[in-house]
């Protein structure tokens, strides 16, 4: 019987990782078939700057506008598609291009780290993995204010809020380094994980049962008796002076509390 460690989703890790190596060659076909697209767009409408003729000295029979609008719809897809398509094929050449590198990492979306800033195809495929990283950094924003109260003390000035962001680094930290020694306390509608791969939540969980495992850098304290005082022995002697109270004996009749009169209650 398979592991449930051993499955992704539905499937065995073997054929999670053979459907990731077909993604991969459609994803790269789909990006060969983008920049096609993008250069039967520059063909038909090569980039100009804003007010200028066509390159071969011809009349505009069509502004860019209309000859986009008229390609997208014989091939039946949105004219800000094509667009993009253009856009990002002029601004990325055939010889800047890279193999396996989604479309989407080259567009316009991407633009602002991308072609516009003279990245590399090395760097455009460096942005484009740490994209696909954001949900892992949104969970842990999430965690760090809901969980470990990040954003929970109404501290008063930078240097106090700098403290306790580097408090809450180190409480990170330490989950993360106690995942190997923390129990799986899953609920009952979550997935088993191995005890290396377990979320720092699911660590929290059960880091009180590792508290008892942990070793205390102090020593075990030794016991003592009194401790020594100012080095003065207590007096043993009596002081001269009785000893009085102010307590009413047991057998002592209550004072009664007088009553007011007729004349007292009418004035």
């Amino acid at each position: 019987m398979t592991d449930v460690a051993d499955r992704i989703g539905n499937v065995t890790r073997q054929r999670y990782e053979q459907l990731v190596t077909q993604a991969k060659e459609l994803i790269a076909q789909i990006a060969r078939s983008q920049f096609a697209l993008g250069d039967m767009a520059l063909e038909i409408e090569p980039m100009r700057m804003v007010g200028g003729s066509m390159p071969n000295g011809t009349d505009d029979l069509f502004t860019v506008t209309e000859s986009l609008q008229l390609f997208a719809d014989d091939i039946g897809v949105e004219r800000r598609t094509v667009e993009d398509w253009r856009y990002t094929a002029n601004r990325w050449p055939a010889k800047r291009r890279r193999e396996g590198v989604s479309f989407t990492a080259f567009s316009p979306r991407g633009r602002a780290v991308g072609g516009d800033r003279g990245a590399t195809p090395d760097d455009v495929d460096r942005f484009w993995q740490a994209f696909l990283r954001r949900f892992d950094l949104e969970h842990t924003f999430r965690f760090a204010k809901q969980t470990l109260g990040w954003t929970a003390p109404k501290l008063r000035t930078p240097e106090a809020a700098d403290r306790w962001t580097w408090l809450l680094i180190v409480a990170h930290t330490q989950l993360r380094l106690a995942r190997p020694l923390a129990p799986d306390l899953r609920r009952p509608w979550e997935k088993s994980a191995t005890s290396g791969r377990l979320t720092p939540a699911r660590v929290r969980r059960g880091f009180r049962n590792i508290r008892a495992h942990l070793a205390c850098p102090a020593r075990v304290p030794k016991p003592r008796g009194a401790g020594p005082g100012d080095g003065h022995p207590a007096p043993t002697t009596s002081t001269g002076y009785p000893a009085t109270t102010s307590a009413r004996p047991s057998n002592a009749p209550r004072p009664s509390r007088p009553s007011a009169s007729l004349e007292d209650l009418g004035r």
